[in-house]
């Protein structure tokens, strides 16, 4: 097979200039660029043209690109190749479940990043390489199968012919059309149907059948055939089917009832004129052959001795103690014939494949005196046997691979639960591979740096991990979870790496047994390490290369999907966010507005009515509390319009000298009305001046956020307010006394929309510290909070005095 193969890929795209973009893009990979400027125009290419992989635009003048592809699906009789499909703007998340649906092995957005564009496509074109290469194999095997002279024949469990070379063709006359889908017993009408079935039976249990059977051709003629039928396995041992090799012996048959008739050895030569006849004298142990048996093994007639231990000595050391028994057995019986397969060695060390049959001959006591034999080399036909189940295994691997690899096309395409889709993929490669067991490892970052799990397991129970620790960045499985490269080992007890760290030096008592090793990194579109998938065979060099690139490329399919289902999931979360914020700023809004109105009416109410007029003291009270009202809500609008400024990139900072200590007392000064109201104290612990460059009013916003917070969460205790420099940065805390924040709230609570304790008790839109700390980002600050559950929090704001001219504007 030629290795430069070039696989053809297929841009469709109804601009001009994006075509001409894809087509400079991919011009790199060195492979045939076909482009199309329609939906049409690629139908028509799909059914005349085979390709790689195709890049189909959403957005087609006439048939878009999902109407392309479902019509394609009608009328395209082989699979569709890989699919990406390419969108001009943004997507709902529906549109892009029906492109996945319709079996998109991706979701691109223009513009298109080259390099990602280039990585996507090269991932399908070893695929399809590996597929044509398989293909031009099995012809070639099917093509060495048809050309061997002796019958091949397979048959499946329920006893269904599934495969007919031209030899089973020329011995029995019957064309493959009209036997596939047959039993055996069309051929073989003498044999009872229960004997075949027991037969079948014990070739199941791992016997190899070999018998001669009486067949008829489909002129009517009758012939005998030897016959050898065995079980066909698969790379796991699992019994798939049986494969018979079949050879007209009609003539040796014959010759065979003439030598019972007359015993004489002599006969023996009408057998076969390839065939080594040798007639043994049992009480001497001399033992003579005729000229083939210089032809058939290629011994000179001085290297040939006439005795029996000359022959014994040349069968196989693994075959000799068997056959020699079973010879023994034959004469110590009393039995007539002999028959038996198994290896002889030639001059040149070779061993040849033989069956060798013998007849016993007695004298007039009934004790056998001699036995008369034929041995004949079958090697071709053991080889024929040989690749006829290597091809029908290879047909069976690729078909199953094909299987695996249709599943999980659609379970990404389809399955957004994260959990499943991992467990999905480690089940699917385990099998794909013939791992013993699997496993999905996931990367985690928390606070004591990297850190892995278990997250998914096939082939042995989650108990057999669950007492040894996670796995480390020691050198054996430091490439895979830092994504640098997969590792396959003949056996990972024999690696340089392997041994290395303590505690254990190596796998811990107990672990299960692992030789041979498998490691693939599973990273996402941006490069990131997801994880790695890990396989493992207490046998050593069960890996191959082969399995190697199917994980890969199922690897990087399976990113893809995870990379989605991630995406859903945050997209899930925004919409649930989003909700519950409405709902909030909906009541946040909604009470204020209800207390003004009751306001408005009553002085409304009290101008309409007769009598004297309202005092101007409680008219006074009254329009106090108005604007109280319209004060809040002024602030809660303000919150609204900073994060539209802050979400649009329009957050601008005025810079000036403002002294942080004055600016904090004026604050605390305006809070101490509210502050008397629940008997806080606001303690200021710094008068003196302490001067920077900073925007004056988000300044006084953020110190106004963090004591409106102090206050709310106080629980009625003192608020401590300290401001200090150290030279370069100012550094400002606010302190309560009061209810703390939860550790598992704390990395969350400068978020949007977020807050650590329930809205029904405290109010409030969960904006304010998220504001706070995008205003001290700005600034070229940053923000920090310490607390304890029930002894109060502490916010830190530290601030450069003079902040870089880049952050004064956001």
């Amino acid at each position: 097979m030629a290795e430069s193969w070039v696989s053809s890929i297929l841009l469709v795209d109804g601009s001009p200039a994006d075509l001409l973009a894809l087509e400079t893009v991919l011009e790199p990979l060195g492979q045939r660029l076909v482009k199309a400027s329609s939906g049409e125009e690629a139908l028509a290419r799909l059914l005349t043209e085979e390709f790689s992989v195709l890049l189909l635009a959403v957005e087609l003048p006439g048939l878009d690109g999902f109407e392309t592809v479902r019509l394609l699906r009608q009328r395209l009789s082989r699979p569709l190749p890989p699919l990406l499909f390419m969108a001009a703007a943004r997507r709902d998340a529906d549109h892009v479940r029906q492109g996945y649906a319709l079996g998109a092995a991706d979701y691109l957005l223009k513009p298109l990043d080259a390099d990602i564009l280039r990585t996507k496509v090269s991932v399908f074109l070893p695929l399809h390489l590996a597929a044509h290469r398989a293909e031009e194999q099995l012809r070639f095997q099917a093509s060495i199968l048809e050309n061997v002279q002796d019958s091949i024949t397979v048959t499946d469990f329920s006893g269904r012919i599934v495969y007919w070379n031209k030899g089973a063709e020329a011995l029995f006359g019957y064309p493959a059309r009209e036997m596939l889908g047959q039993t055996p017993q069309l051929l073989y009408p003498d044999q009872d149907s229960a004997a075949l079935i027991r037969d079948m039976e014990r070739i199941i249990e791992g016997e190899n059948y070999v018998g001669e059977w009486r067949a008829r051709r489909k002129n009517g003629a009758l012939l005998w055939v030897d016959i050898k039928t065995s079980l066909m396995r698969d790379a796991s041992g699992k019994g798939v089917g049986f494969i018979g090799v079949s050879k007209d012996v009609t003539a040796r048959r014959n010759a065979e009832e003439a030598l019972r008739e007359s015993e004489l050895k002599y006969r023996l030569a009408t057998l076969a004129a390839n065939d080594a006849i040798w007639d043994w004298d049992i009480a001497s142990q001399v033992l003579h052959w005729n000229l083939s048996v210089q032809t058939l093994f290629g011994y000179a007639p001085h290297e040939i001795e006439p005795v029996f231990t000359w022959w014994h000595e040349r069968v196989h050391q693994e075959d000799r103690e068997r056959v020699t028994r079973d010879i023994d057995g034959v004469i110590e019986r009393g039995e007539q014939k002999w028959e038996d397969e198994y290896r002889f060695r030639r001059r040149d060390g070779t061993f040849a494949h033989v069956v060798d049959r013998a007849f016993a001959v007695r004298d007039a006591t009934g004790k056998t005196v001699r036995m008369v034999g034929a041995m004949q080399d079958i090697s071709q036909r053991k080889h024929a046997e040989h690749d006829a189940g290597q091809a029908f295994l290879r047909a069976e691997k690729e078909k199953r691979t094909a299987e695996i690899f249709s599943r999980l096309g659609l379970a990404f395409a389809s399955e957004l639960d994260r959990e499943k889709l991992v467990q999905r993929v480690t089940d699917e490669a385990t099998e794909l591979t013939g791992a013993a067991f699997g496993a999905f490892f996931q990367n985690l970052v928390n606070e004591k740096g990297e850190s892995y799990y278990l997250y998914t397991l096939s082939g042995v129970p989650r108990e057999a991990f669950e007492r040894f620790p996670m796995p480390r960045k020691t050198l054996i499985f430091a490439p895979t979870f830092e994504g640098t490269a997969t590792l396959r080992l003949e056996d990972v007890t024999q690696s340089p790496g392997y041994g290395k760290n303590p505690p254990y030096r190596g796998m811990p008592e107990g672990h299960l047994p692992v030789r041979s090793y498998l490691a693939v990194p599973v990273k996402s579109r941006s490069g990131a390490v997801l994880g790695g998938l890990f396989f493992g065979h207490p046998e050593p060099g069960r890996f191959l290369k082969e399995h190697e690139q199917l994980v890969e490329g199922l690897a990087a399919q399976a990113a893809v999907a995870l990379d989605n289902s991630l995406l859903y999931l945050q997209a899930q979360r925004a919409i649930s966010v989003r909700d519950e914020f409405l709902q909030v700023a909906a009541h946040e809004l909604r009470t204020p507005i209800t207390s003004l109105k009751l306001k408005v009416q009553s002085l409304l109410r009290t101008a309409g009515a007769a009598g004297p007029p309202l005092p101007m003291e409680k008219l006074h009270d009254r329009l106090e509390d108005v604007d109280r009202i319209v004060g809040k809500l002024s602030g809660l609008i303000n919150e609204l319009l900073d994060i539209s400024r802050i979400t649009a990139g329009n957050l601008r900072l005025t810079l000036e000298e403002v002294d942080l200590a004055s600016l904090v007392r004026e604050v605390a000064l305006r809070f101490e009305a509210q502050a008397a109201q629940v008997h806080v104290p606001i303690h200021v612990m710094n008068h003196n001046p302490l001067v920077g460059r900073w925007d004056r009013l988000r300044l006084e916003q953020v110190v106004t956020n963090l004591l409106s917070n102090a206050l709310k969460y106080g629980s009625g205790r003192p608020v401590h307010i300290d401001t200090q420099a150290d030279g370069t940065h100012a550094r400002l805390r606010v302190r309560d006394e009061g209810i703390g924040i939860a550790p598992e709230a704390l990395s969350r609570i400068f978020g949007r929309f977020e807050r650590a304790v329930s809205e029904r008790h405290y109010g409030g839109l969960g904006l304010g510290l998220y504001i706070t700390r995008q205003i001290v980002e700005a600034l070229g600050g940053a923000v920090r909070v310490e607390s304890t559950p029930g002894q109060g929090s502490t916010f830190t704001v530290e601030l450069p005095l003079e902040p870089a001219s880049a952050q004064a504007t956001s």
